[in-house]
């Protein structure tokens, strides 16, 4: 049977089909009906008249503000990327050229008429991934706004915040944190000085990621704490998503789960609700929510969001996407912890190595995201190597990946970060594969004095690091007493946040049971051996049930955003 088309359809085949003659008739239409067409035109793969419209900046501007039609162009525009046009830059250049002109010419009616449009190329940079092209864009505003009179300082704020969630994003901390101060200062001026009313919960937002991409999980805590109350039903919803994904983020990494899951699993359907599921917010709300499954120990189906995440951003996008990257290497981890027990690395090997590919392409060899993509190889190629009885080739990659991490981390984030704390667990874990004791031994307790320092000795990231020290003096050093000590803290703070059947303990109660046969306790041995079988049962019974991990039944069950806030802080965690 035929498939059936409607009189729009059939136009727009019709147009696409003749479109060498009517690209100028093209040019003329609005925004919305040019996505459409361009669209079918990359779909049947008439790429080459494609690419000149697409670099046309009086041509793009419109596309850009052509509401949610816009993502239809998003793999389009990826697609001459990675043949070699760097659209970003090309619409840049064009873009500054008209600033400076309409500058030096004093035309002030289209500095004002190119405001607007800059803010919405600058934004479609963004969606794109396409930070430094938006960037350069939002600096070009800025440049307008300040030689217009009167000066639109509520624009000029605007850019600002927009220049810290772009350079928190792209890791240029130092930058990020200089266009929030302006940002505060400038915000502070409007309040005290104008009518204007000044959207303080943006300006929060944007210093709360910025705290959490620093990995000052306390101040990001903190922060979304004083954030939450000021969300109603009244901001923008991608604002009130942002604000939720964020604080439940934050909620998760001080073990808050119960607060995290009601944050975060309501931004999930508010996002499904009101932008679809195969969006880049819902994308990101997924990132998000596998994020929290995997801090709760629902490890396959964290790996089931983040292969739902995948596909939504490959489905986009297309090719070598940023956040295509970054979906491969936050599955890439997913699946190196699911399989860590079955030694099975070949799927998290090749995910860790595409985003590795893509990030090579798109970023400078320096770039912290490269660097934690090439954390996540060395992680699994140590487990490869150690299943391979230590093949050396492997573990002295391994060596060189994390030692090249470690280095970019300290230089973004300074000695006294949790990040730099799990690239020396890493090390020592390492070390210890290498039979390099006394090394190993040594990063185990820098990671465990910066983690007690910044998130408490009872916080998850401590317990992984008595764990490991606890590993390498059982196992390696005979250093019973102090393993026996370090397993059995790390026992109770694993019980403690996540319950009897947590996952990790198999490895600590294995630990012990070691400990008392080579020292010949074995009652001690015998009594454990019990705790691990009813640990086995544990398991066998869990199921992920506990945590509704299928995205397609969340729903916020018709909650107000004001009662989910109010709900959220009466919660016991």
């Amino acid at each position: 049977m035929a498939s059936c088309c409607t009189l729009y359809d059939l136009s727009i085949n019709a147009v696409v089909k003749n479109h060498e003659f009517l690209l100028r008739s093209i040019r003329e239409l609005p925004g919305h009906l040019k996505c459409d067409v361009y669209r079918k035109m990359y779909d049947r793969g008439q790429i080459k008249p494609l690419s000149s419209e697409l670099l046309r900046l009086d041509n793009v501007i419109p596309l850009a503000r052509a509401n949610e039609k816009r993502l239809q162009l998003y793999k389009p525009l990826q697609h001459l990327l990675d043949n070699g046009i760097n659209v970003a830059f090309i619409l840049n250049e064009k873009f500054n050229a008209c600033v400076q002109s309409f500058l030096r010419l004093r035309n002030w009616e289209a500095c004002e008429r190119f405001v607007p449009y800059g803010i919405s190329l600058g934004n479609f940079f963004v969606e794109m991934g396409w930070y430094c092209g938006a960037d350069k864009i939002f600096n070009c505003v800025l440049m307008l706004c300040k030689a217009l009179t009167p000066v639109p300082y509520k624009i000029v704020l605007l850019c600002h915040v927009r220049l810290m969630y772009i350079r928190a994003a792209s890791c240029q901390f130092c930058m990020a944190k200089d266009s929030y101060e302006k940002a505060v200062e400038l915000a502070s001026h409007l309040e005290s000085s104008s009518t204007i009313d000044v959207n303080w919960a943006t300006i929060a937002l944007g210093k709360c990621q910025l705290w959490f991409a620093m990995n000052h999980y306390r101040e990001a805590y903190q922060a979304s704490l004083k954030l939450l109350p000021k969300v109603t039903s009244r901001l923008h919803p991608k604002t009130i998503i942002e604000i939720l994904r964020i604080a439940s983020k934050a909620c998760v990494v001080k073990r808050k789960f119960r607060k995290a899951a009601s944050l975060i699993t309501y931004a999930v359907a508010l996002s499904k609700e009101r932008y679809g599921e195969e969006h880049p917010i819902s994308a990101s709300c997924l990132v998000d929510y596998g994020f929290y499954l995997l801090n709760v120990d629902s490890v396959d189906s964290a790996v089931k969001v983040y292969e739902d995440v995948l596909k939504i951003r490959q489905n986009l996008f297309g090719g070598s996407n940023l956040t295509v990257a970054m979906a491969h290497e936050d599955l890439a981890y997913a699946l190196y912890v699911n399989e860590y027990s079955t030694g099975d690395f070949d799927r998290a090997r090749c995910h860790a190595q595409m985003a590795i590919n893509i990030f090579l392409k798109l970023l400078p060899p320096d770039h912290l995201h490269l660097a934690s993509a090439n954390r996540v190889k060395a992680l699994i190629l140590e487990e490869i190597a150690i299943d391979l009885d230590l093949e050396k080739e492997k573990l002295n990659e391994a060596l060189k990946l994390h030692l090249s991490s470690l280095f970019l981390a300290r230089r973004a984030f300074g000695e006294d970060n949790v990040q730099i704390a799990k690239h020396f667990g890493n090390l020592g874990r390492l070390y210890q594969s290498m039979k390099r004791f006394r090394e190993a031994e040594q990063m185990h307790m820098r990671a465990i004095d910066i983690k007690e320092r910044l998130l408490g000795a009872q916080d998850f990231e401590v317990a992984l690091s008595l764990g490991h020290l606890a590993s390498l003096y059982s196992y390696d050093m005979n250093m019973f007493q102090k393993a026996e000590k370090l397993y059995i803290r790390s026992i109770a703070i694993g019980r403690m946040l996540f319950g009897d059947g947590y996952s990790g303990l198999e490895y600590d109660y294995r630990g012990l049971i070691h400990i008392y046969k080579s020292t010949g306790n074995f009652e001690a041995m015998l009594n454990y051996s019990h705790v691990l079988d009813r640990w086995h049962e544990l398991r066998k019974n869990k199921s992920d049930s506990e945590v509704n991990a299928n995205v397609n039944t969340l729903q916020h069950e018709n909650k107000t955003t004001e009662i989910i806030i109010r709900e959220f802080f009466e919660k016991m965690d």
